[in-house]
């Protein structure tokens, strides 16, 4: 894949369970990034699922 800090190499998985709180989400499509970051991403796609997005004193809060 092509970033911003150059190309990765990235790999698509499944992931049989996400779990944020309360939520449970399962049968995910998930990409595995082989460049450096210093923690996980949740991308547009699974953003998409939730009703409202809000970031407020660097707390992001979901809701469906």
């Amino acid at each position: 894949a092509q970033t911003a800090n150059g190309v990765v190499d990235i790999a698509p998985v499944r992931l049989d369970l996400v779990e944020l709180g309360a939520i449970q989400d399962r049968n995910l499509r998930a990409v595995v990034n082989g460049g450096e970051l210093e923690g996980s991403l949740l991308g547009m796609g699974y953003l998409q699922l939730f009703d409202r997005i809000e970031i407020a004193d660097d707390v992001l809060v979901l809701t469906r």
